[in-house]
């Protein structure tokens, strides 16, 4: 059980590292994909975090 709670835990720190990429991101051409990549990562953390 254990080595889930690691995984969890790294898995959250990347997420939150691809969000800021994507915060970086958004006065670029592409701010509609960019949203997209945002939203999708709001919508993982909230799952791993319920």
């Amino acid at each position: 059980m254990e080595k889930y709670k690691y995984y969890t835990q790294d898995l959250v720190v990347l997420l939150k590292e691809e969000l800021e990429k994507a915060k970086e991101n958004q006065t670029s051409p592409v701010d509609d994909f960019n949203s997209g990549i945002r939203a999708s990562i709001y919508n993982c953390l909230n799952i791993v975090r319920q």
